[in-house]
């Protein structure tokens, strides 16, 4: 795999991000950073599609990997997040200093796309608001009053 050709988008790339065959389909396996640490990582693997014409499509990382689409009332917790800004992962945690900040989850089951608000378990105060656009990908959005430990999110119907 080169670089000017990756499977996974350059921030994610990494040398052990080959494709792997695991019965007959393909995966990627990558790392992510975790504890706010280059040092810290998290083993990721995501499911690979190959078109009819033998090309390779790109693949987005998202929190479930291998698994399904989040169901209605499955947590989200913090450490899923697959796209983060302006906070990070404290080992099994969203930690999110005082301001805002973003989580981005991929992907939602349709059935989990309509709620009415969004709720966490965790420490500190923080106001939520959340969104899902039309390929399932949920971004929530945090204005924390103080410091702020997520250990999950609850979508609320």
């Amino acid at each position: 795999m080169k670089a000017r050709n990756p499977i996974l988008p350059l921030q994610y790339y990494c040398p052990d991000g080959e494709p792997h065959l695991i019965g007959d389909e393909l995966f990627v396996f990558y790392h992510r950073s975790t504890g706010n640490s280059r040092f810290l990582r998290r083993m990721c693997a995501e499911p690979i599609t190959v078109g009819s014409d033998g090309r390779i499509a790109e693949v987005l990382p998202t929190s479930i990997g291998m698994g399904e689409p989040y169901k209605p009332g499955e947590a989200l917790y913090g450490y899923q997040a697959c796209k983060l800004a302006n906070a990070y992962i404290d080992g099994d945690t969203l930690a999110v200093k005082k301001g805002r900040a973003e989580a981005v989850y991929r992907y939602l089951d349709e059935t989990a796309r309509s709620f009415s608000s969004v709720a966490f378990d965790g420490t500190g105060s923080a106001a939520l608001t959340a969104s899902v656009n039309e390929h399932g990908e949920l971004t929530i959005r945090i204005e924390a009053a103080e410091q702020t430990a997520i250990r999950y999110f609850t979508l609320i119907r």
